[in-house]
């Protein structure tokens, strides 16, 4: 299977891209290969989706010198797959814990 590439520029693309290639998502298969470009950088209005591939898959973020500004929200977050941030800068992310039971 070929890379799949998809331009990020917004919150709303970011989750989308990730909704299209995390476990169930209609890109997502085993041993895939993903690449996300970010065309601009975009600040958090909520938690992101997190990153959950299916196995032996990986996803590449080429930042191009951009930032993802948290906000406050949590940052990035890999349930599985392999994941490479490449030329991005991640400020103002919260790394909460759980309520705990």
């Amino acid at each position: 299977m070929p890379t799949q590439i998809f331009d990020v520029s917004s919150e709303s693309s970011w989750n989308a891209a990730l909704s299209s290639i995390d476990v169930g998502g209609t890109l997502a298969a085993p041993n895939a290969s993903y690449t996300i470009d970010l065309t601009a950088g975009f600040t958090e209005t909520a938690d992101p989706l997190a990153v959950n591939l299916d196995p032996g898959s990986s996803l590449t973020v080429a930042g191009a010198g951009n930032t993802i500004e948290g906000a406050g929200y949590r940052g990035l977050f890999v349930y599985a797959g392999t994941l490479t941030l490449a030329n991005l800068t991640l400020d103002g992310m919260a790394a909460v814990g759980g309520a705990g039971a």
